[in-house]
């Protein structure tokens, strides 16, 4: 089953549950309130199947809003599917936190360094320890 039917089916689960239909727009402007926006053309276009391959902070946060499970990938998926950084960062609850990481993703290890070594300054000025990667 691909995403498109997965989304579209708690979709449909949402709407008997509440008598009411949830439209793309409505859809994006709930996952947004929760938190992550997004926009309704991209909410359109995972539920026609334009588009196939939404993050796992995106596919969670609309498994919130639908109260459904919801899940980027079949069972028997390849290895695209892999847990990756990215799902670690979607269970972060801390905000601020979730961001950094998210924009983090994708980095280079020298620039990964750079901005752990960073965080390792900031640590210091606040008074904390510095908290090196490496220890952890």
């Amino acid at each position: 089953m691909k995403f498109a039917d997965r989304l579209n089916e708690a979709v449909a689960q949402w709407e008997r549950v509440n008598g009411t239909r949830m439209s793309s727009r409505s859809l994006a402007f709930r996952v947004t309130q929760a938190g992550h926006p997004v926009s309704a053309t991209y909410v359109s276009q995972l539920r026609s199947g334009n588009r196939n391959n939404p993050t796992p902070a995106l596919v969670n946060a609309i498994a919130r809003v639908l109260s459904a499970e919801l899940t980027r990938c079949d069972a028997d998926a390849g290895p695209e599917c892999a847990p990756a950084d990215e799902t670690v960062a979607a269970t972060v609850t801390n905000r601020t936190l979730r961001r950094l990481l998210i924009s983090a993703h994708g980095l280079s290890p020298e620039s990964i360094e750079m901005l752990a070594d960073l965080a390792g300054r900031f640590r210091v000025a606040e008074g904390m320890t510095p908290g090196m990667t490496a220890d952890m």
